[in-house]
């Protein structure tokens, strides 16, 4: 359904959930006032608005535990959890789940643990707990293997199979993907189908096999497109995409990146429209394909200055300048780099104003402008030294020590060159170190 409608459906039910709470409140009908904030919060989750629902979960939990209605404390703990976690309260909606899980046990109350484990497990995958994650969903998946809950042991076999791909486990991955797969056949359900598919495709290229993972994308895109499912069209799409373009057909890979650009583009879905220009100009800068790449960048740039996006503006221009600099077009680039400059400034983002900083340098270098060179590269050693980035400060004294080198000032290269080997043996970075220590032995024996 529409937005707007599904905006106004919502509104009719709270509105007469409401009015019957109101009612309830009057008749002092603990039971009913308890229902009725219940429903009252599950539309304020619906509409995302995460504080109003807490409050009449509060109240309602408050009811429940007065009339001793465990079954529905458990539920509302639940909710609770549900409203805190869109709040960002991560830990106090664990605690929430928790508590569900632990009342409806003591209930013997198998649904109700089964979704407790499950949220609890969302709230642990999130969190990048991926582990404690299957713990709790392993347990779930037994419940719905006792009950046949079909649709719930879909949703646990799906969650498992994300979490051991997060754990880079592709072939428990695989696993449970399959067997998802092969319910959502069973009960007919396509949407999920067509989910799996496409998943199970992610896992093949993760191992390595381009070709079967194209196959189970090209599936998927044939139940998206029967479905009309723009959103997993998008999804599949931008699976043919990566997989053509590690198989290394170019064409192929194009082709897919543009569809599926376009398409974003059709259902106006910023997010992917932008993050698939952004794979697909990288792929075609890696192809040294610069004009078009550039033309799709300056599509992006567009892209995050209608929809105020300064993350995606700064990564966007911070790419056109490195394709111009790759491209030999030096003025073009510092053009650009310097608007990164003035971005960063703006928005206080002081480790891109540094690397940026850092590019500028460079650049000018390039040129012979040394001393300008010079000064900006010591600007972003001041910068990266106040944010602690070690990382950072030693690739600009590198840069200045080569800098020194290409004018013959052997003195302040070995300088720059010995702060630098300090420097990433503070990270430590063995790798880097010996770079530095190979430059200063260069340099070295130049001086003698």
């Amino acid at each position: 359904m529409p937005d707007d409608e599904k905006s106004v459906e919502l509104d009719q039910s709270l509105f007469a959930f409401q009015t019957s709470l109101a009612r309830a409140r009057e008749a002092n009908n603990a039971t009913q006032i308890c229902l009725f904030l219940k429903k009252c919060g599950q539309i304020y989750l619906e509409k995302e608005d995460a504080p109003k629902a807490l409050t009449c979960f509060e109240e309602a939990l408050q009811i429940a535990k007065q009339i001793q209605e465990k079954e529905t404390e458990a539920q509302l703990f639940g909710y609770k959890g549900l409203a805190l976690k869109m709040l960002g309260n991560y830990g106090m909606a664990l605690e929430s789940f928790q508590k569900s899980n632990g009342i409806a046990s003591s209930l013997h109350q198998p649904v109700l643990v089964c979704d407790a484990l499950m949220q609890m497990a969302v709230l642990e995958t999130d969190l990048n707990e991926n582990q404690k994650a299957v713990d709790n969903l392993v347990q779930a998946l037994e419940i719905t293997e006792k009950n046949s809950d079909s649709q719930r042991k879909m949703r646990i076999l799906s969650l498992l199979g994300d979490n051991y791909y997060a754990l880079g486990d592709f072939d428990k991955a695989e696993k449970y993907y399959l067997t998802a797969y092969e319910i959502a056949g069973n009960v007919g359900n396509r949407s999920a189908e067509c989910s799996f598919l496409t998943k199970r495709g992610n896992v093949s290229l993760r191992k390595g096999d381009k070709t079967t993972a194209i196959e189970q994308y090209e599936g998927a895109l044939v139940i998206a497109s029967e479905l009309e499912n723009r959103s997993a069209e998008i999804n599949v799409l931008g699976g043919l995409f990566r997989a053509n373009a590690l198989g290394g057909d170019a064409g192929l890979a194009t082709f897919y990146g543009e569809r599926v650009i376009q398409l974003a583009h059709e259902i106006n879905y910023f997010e992917a429209e932008i993050i698939n220009i952004h794979a697909l100009s990288t792929f075609l800068l890696e192809q040294k394909d610069f004009d078009k790449a550039l033309s799709y960048l300056e599509r992006a740039r567009q892209l995050a200055e209608e929809n105020q996006s300064p993350d995606w503006l700064l990564t966007i221009l911070t790419i056109i300048g490195q394709a111009y600099y790759d491209k030999g077009e030096n003025e073009q680039s510092l053009e650009v780099f310097s608007r990164v400059l003035h971005v960063s400034q703006m928005y206080s983002e002081k480790g891109i104003e540094a690397k940026t900083l850092g590019y500028i340098g460079s650049i000018l270098a390039d040129t012979k402008r040394f001393d300008e060179a010079h000064e900006q590269l010591q600007l972003a050693i001041d910068i990266a030294q106040e944010l602690g980035d070690l990382q950072l400060i030693g690739n600009d004294q590198m840069l200045l020590a080569l800098n020194y080198r290409e004018q013959d000032d052997l003195q302040n290269a070995i300088q720059y060159c010995k702060a630098a080997v300090e420097t990433y043996q503070k990270i430590p970075s063995q790798e880097m170190v010996e770079q530095a220590d190979a430059l200063l032995a260069e340099l070295e024996s130049q001086q003698r």
